[in-house]
């Protein structure tokens, strides 16, 4: 069996990916990780495909007729589309699900092939290491018993990829807030949420809720030089 797996270069992938070779040592495992990976479908036979922290369209004349397979965390129909974990979070999801889904013009709206739940507690580096734990399992079910998808509920909304990691004062309610939108973007290859007071930006990471008052965060400052702003002094 020769399975292809697509994915980002980043701690839980290559985590993922080893796990994926100890378990199944007899499948013939293929790390892609550029878009120039896809030329890689007309090499051989390809027995399953799975994209797991992908963020590249996958072409529609390889998922026409390759078996592709996306992991998708959320709680389906909810949340297709882009930033799922980062919409869940600021939202006050938990608990969501990790889903094996068919690749279609749909997005993430294609047959399920199998799920399980999944924790959104901690940092992101912790979410995603957990989704990478629940990944391996759907994989290696996927691959075992040669499952069959089936079709979602129909649900016509997909969210939107967010753009911005400046943190949205006006909008935060409470601390648990502020703790989400910093959590939801403390991970390798992300960029730190930030508020800016003036000419600086400050990053914010590692936060850690102590009380109902107060959160213990770190905090990287930068001096933006575009930022309009004098310093102004009065004589006497």
């Amino acid at each position: 069996m020769r399975c292809l797996f697509f994915s980002k270069d980043n701690l839980w992938s290559n985590v993922l990916f080893v796990h994926l070779n100890k378990d199944r040592p007899d499948i013939d495992w293929v790390r892609c990780t550029h878009t120039s990976d896809y030329k890689k479908f007309n090499d051989d036979i390809i027995d399953w495909s799975f994209f797991f922290h992908w963020g590249h369209l996958v072409p529609k004349e390889i998922y026409d007729i390759n078996r592709c397979v996306t992991l998708h965390t959320s709680n389906l129909p909810d949340c297709r589309g882009g930033s799922p974990l980062q919409h869940q979070i600021i939202n006050n999801v938990y608990f969501s699900h990790v889903n094996a889904i068919q690749i279609s013009d749909k997005v993430d709206g294609g047959p399920v092939y199998c799920s399980k739940k999944v924790s959104l507690q901690g940092s992101l580096t912790d979410i995603w290491l957990s989704i990478a734990r629940e990944s391996r399992l759907l994989i290696n079910e996927c691959v075992k018993n040669n499952l069959n998808a089936v079709s979602q509920a129909t649900f016509n909304k997909v969210v939107k990829r967010r753009r911005t990691c400046e943190i949205p004062i006006d909008k935060i309610r409470n601390l648990n807030d502020l703790y989400n939108y910093i959590r939801m973007l403390d991970a390798e290859g992300y960029d730190n949420s930030f508020v800016k007071v003036g000419p600086l930006k400050i990053k914010l990471s590692r936060a850690k809720i102590i009380n109902a008052k107060n959160i213990l965060a770190d905090a990287l400052i930068e001096w933006n030089e575009d930022e309009n702003f004098s310093n102004s002094s009065t004589s006497g």
